[in-house]
């Protein structure tokens, strides 16, 4: 699978897992793919969710390759292994919050 999927499909889960939160909270969630704005709307409701501008920007940035085929940036494995590991972190405090962890 190349890597440009699996950062695509981590970038997703948090992008959704957000909203989710948006929803349950208001009803409603925006139509953006920017993890930057999601975080700031879900900070009102989940205080202890905390990331900051560079990570949300990496993780909207995941989005961008399967949207833009032709963008010629390739992601590394390091960005991969980045992409893994926040969404492990980050849907984790969600579910919590949720609770459903």
């Amino acid at each position: 699978m190349p890597i440009e999927n699996i950062c695509y499909g981590c970038q997703q889960a948090i992008e959704k897992a957000l909203k989710s939160v948006l929803i349950c909270n208001t009803g409603d969630a925006p139509r953006t793919h920017d993890i930057e704005i999601l975080h700031e709307l879900c900070k009102e409701y989940m205080k202890e969710l905390n990331l900051s501008p560079s990570i949300t920007r990496a993780l909207t940035r995941f989005a961008t390759k399967a949207r833009y085929p032709d963008d010629v940036y390739d992601f590394t494995d390091v960005e991969m292994e980045l992409a893994l590991k926040y969404a492990e972190q980050i849907l984790g405090q969600i579910k919590q919050f949720l609770g459903i962890a």
